[in-house]
């Protein structure tokens, strides 16, 4: 790797801005958790908050938070068929919107899907004639305790069409199967729990039935499952199946609880850069197949071969929406689309929407325009940050992007951070070459959006981890800069990962730690560097310099 000129910073204002203070103040505790299940209200999609009891939930006998439609109905014998907030295990921090059905005899739960893209298709042709047949699902029933899908229940279901096969009438699909008897896997079906805190578990579908062959594709963290199958006759489907139609099948489709909807993504290395100023580059990212209804919070890194480390703007957010946002990356010096495309720059981002409040995962923004910043010297701005609402018992993780109108792109140090606590954290701005104040910080609309999850996660679909603050490997790059070998051994996800630095000085005025180089499934590198400034992997490690990182 080269490395590109860059003008350095005094001595004077290098050994000025050295935020190390403490915290400050110690916040408030949460309080008491409120207990109880309440009606939905249609506020908010479930599973991206916690849901308080109605004042009336105690009147209806319920002495703990309900996990059944059974457990509803046994307190209030009146309660009538609709959505509930209901809680896996009885647990606060596990609720899902449920629709219970049939309250006045044998109450059942079943989770609402989206109709247009939840179906099961068996497509006529070759042994079979007629037309093919698809049913669409708009609720699925669910086993609250097992979270198993009954899949042949077709309570909330419509179908089309109808064929023979082999002297059978077939009407209609279970649910998650994709059936042909044409020789070819034209067979079609799809899941999707979009908008739900579920997923599919992994490697659930199976080929079935003589000369199967189709394909299982996941996305969305599991919450979409997209299936192609057939044969002579053959499916894709759960297991075990056996000419998987009408309405066959047990629970055999199995669920998990996760947090709130995340949806990733990377742009094509070295494409859609488009030039800014003349050493800088703009890139428009399209969000839209995410779904979001409204702006999620948006969380970045910056991949490629080569200079891209030495770069500031890439994990600044300009107007975010629902279907996409923009940002702005500066060079030390000159360059251009071209530059970019030669070297692969691309964005890797993550979208979540704001306030969740999850186990393993809890989000929030400091507000657009009022944000409570406090000056620094006079290019420096700071921020504590209240995360007590999370209810972390011990310091998690956390991750950062600066959002704003503009000029924010130019600074270092908002994805640094400072004295992390269960309940909160701190960030220093640093504005090089320009005043900054509170008041114009708030007039551009700079914010904090944040993402706290606890540390060492090994989910299937979600990873978190840190080097270890005092002791990091860094290695010598240049005299001002460092790099660094991290390991993510044993995370099956395998996404480019979005990074925050921890320490106790000085690493606000870094860049290249959320810049990331040569991933493999099993780790990546980073390099930092402190313009004009010496830097040593010992005075790194005095410093407490440490990468925290997050895989999807």
């Amino acid at each position: 790797m080269n490395n590109l000129d860059a003008t350095a910073l005094s001595n004077d204002v290098s050994n000025t801005l050295q935020p190390v203070r403490p915290m400050g103040a110690s916040r408030a505790s949460l309080g008491v958790l409120l207990l109880g299940a309440a009606l939905s209200t249609g506020c908010g999609e479930p599973g991206t908050s916690l849901q308080t009891r109605p004042a009336d939930a105690k009147e209806q006998g319920l002495s703990s938070l309900p996990a059944t439609c059974q457990e509803i109905r046994t307190a209030d014998p009146t309660a009538i068929d609709g959505e509930y907030t209901l809680y896996i295990g009885g647990d606060a921090k596990k609720p899902w919107t449920a629709w219970c059905y049939d309250m006045a005899d044998t109450p059942r739960e079943y989770l609402s899907v989206p109709s247009g893209t939840n179906y099961s298709q068996y497509t006529v042709g070759g042994y079979t004639s007629g037309s093919s047949v698809r049913t669409y699902y708009a609720k699925v029933r669910i086993d609250p305790v097992t979270l198993r899908v009954s899949v042949a229940d077709q309570t909330f279901a419509q179908s089309t069409g109808s064929l023979n096969h082999g002297g059978t009438l077939v009407t209609s699909m279970p649910y998650g199967v994709a059936m042909s008897c044409d020789s070819t896997a034209s067979g079609v079906a799809s899941i999707d729990l979009t908008g739900t805190p579920f997923a599919v578990v992994p490697d659930d579908f199976s080929l079935g039935g003589n000369s199967p062959d189709g394909t299982t594709t996941y996305g969305a963290d599991g919450r979409m499952v997209n299936l192609t199958g057939g044969g002579y006759c053959g499916w894709n489907s759960w297991a075990p199946a056996y000419n998987p139609f009408n309405q066959t099948g047990g629970d055999p489709l199995h669920l998990e609880y996760r947090d709130a909807p995340v949806c990733k993504g990377q742009t094509a290395p070295g494409a859609y850069w488009q030039q800014y100023t003349f050493d800088s580059l703009s890139l428009d990212v399209d969000t839209s197949s995410c779904g979001f209804s409204e702006a999620p919070l948006y969380f970045a890194s910056i991949g490629g071969t080569g200079y891209h480390w030495q770069t500031t703007g890439a994990t600044s957010i300009i107007s975010p929406t629902a279907t996409g946002f923009r940002v702005i990356v500066r060079s030390p010096s000159s360059v251009t689309p071209a530059f970019a495309s030669q070297y692969g720059w691309h964005l890797n981002w993550q979208a979540t929407p704001n306030n969740v409040r999850q186990p393993s995962l809890c989000t929030g923004q400091t507000a657009p325009g009022a944000t409570n910043w406090q000056p620094y010297g006079s290019e420096g701005l700071y921020l504590d940050v209240d995360t007590t609402a999370c209810d972390f018992s011990t310091a998690p993780l956390y991750f950062t992007s600066l959002g704003g109108l503009d000029g924010h792109w130019k600074t270092t140090g908002a994805t640094s951070i400072y004295e992390p606590t269960a309940t909160g954290f701190r960030v220093y701005v640093w504005y090089r070459g320009n005043s900054i104040t509170p008041a114009a910080a708030n007039q551009l609309g700079w914010h904090l959006n944040w993402r706290a999850q606890p540390d060492g996660l090994r989910q299937s679909w979600n990873c978190t981890g840190r080097t270890t603050q005092g002791s990091t490997s860094w290695q010598q790059y240049t005299s001002d800069s460092l790099y660094v070998d991290v390991s993510t051994s044993g995370c099956a996800a395998s996404g480019e990962p979005v990074t925050s630095i921890g320490g106790t000085s000085e690493q606000w005025g870094l860049t290249g730690a959320t810049s990331i180089y040569s991933p493999t499934p099993t780790g990546f590198r980073i390099y930092v560097r402190y313009p004009g400034s010496t830097l040593t992997p010992s005075l790194a490690n005095q410093r407490g310099w440490h990468l925290n990182w997050n895989r999807r």
